[in-house]
C-alpha cells in the first residue's frame, strides 16, 4: 500500500508543523508579490488553521476591517480613516471597551479556569454564524432549524433531536 505523498499532514503527522510552515510562507509570498487576493490569503490561512465551510462550529474567519459603519454614503475604501488599525484587536479599538476587558482578566478568579479577556469566540457558535449567513441558501433553512418554529414554541433549541437533525 503506498502512502500519501510528503506533503500530507495525516501520513506524516511529525512532519506537519514543517508543512504548514513551509506552506504559510509560499501563501504569505504569493500574497505579497500579489499573486494571491486578500480573499483567497485569508482563505488559505483559515484551512490551514483546521476551519471549513463544511462545519458551522469552525467556519472561516474574515477580519472586521472597516471602521465606518454609520455613514449615511457607502464609505470611501480610498480613504485610511474609514478602516479599523488592524495592530488591535477588535476589543482594543475602543478605549472604554480595553478596559472592560482588561478588569475582567484581573478580576477573573476560578480554580481551574485561567484569566482570559476575551470569553467567547463569535465563530464557534453555530447559532452566531448562521445569524450573519441567514439570508444566504442554505443556511436560511439551517437558520430556521436551529431557532424552531415559532409555531411550535414547546420545542427548545436545546433538544437533541433538533441539534441532530439540523447539523
Amino acid at each position: 500500500m503506498k502512502r500519501a505523498p510528503h506533503q500530507c499532514i495525516k501520513q506524516w503527522p511529525e512532519r506537519s508543523a514543517l508543512f504548514i510552515h513551509e506552506h504559510r510562507q509560499r501563501l504569505t509570498s504569493a500574497w505579497v508579490e500579489g499573486r494571491l487576493s486578500n480573499f483567497d490569503y485569508l482563505l488559505h490561512l483559515n484551512t490551514l488553521a483546521g476551519r471549513t465551510f463544511n462545519d458551522l462550529c469552525q467556519y472561516p474567519v474574515m477580519p472586521w476591517v472597516l471602521s465606518n459603519y454609520f455613514s449615511a454614503k457607502t464609505p470611501d475604501l480610498t480613504d485610511r480613516r474609514n478602516f479599523r488599525d488592524l495592530s488591535k484587536p477588535m476589543g482594543a479599538l475602543n478605549p472604554s471597551r480595553l478596559e472592560d476587558f482588561i478588569e475582567r482578566f484581573e478580576t477573573f478568579q476560578d480554580p481551574t479556569i485561567p484569566p482570559f479577556m476575551y470569553g467567547s469566540h463569535y465563530s464557534t457558535s453555530a447559532g452566531v454564524v448562521l445569524y450573519f449567513l441567514v439570508r444566504l441558501h442554505p443556511y436560511a433553512g439551517l437558520h430556521r432549524q436551529l431557532q424552531v418554529s415559532t409555531q411550535c414554541p414547546s420545542k427548545s433549541v436545546f433538544q437533541l433531536s433538533i441539534l441532530r437533525d439540523t447539523f
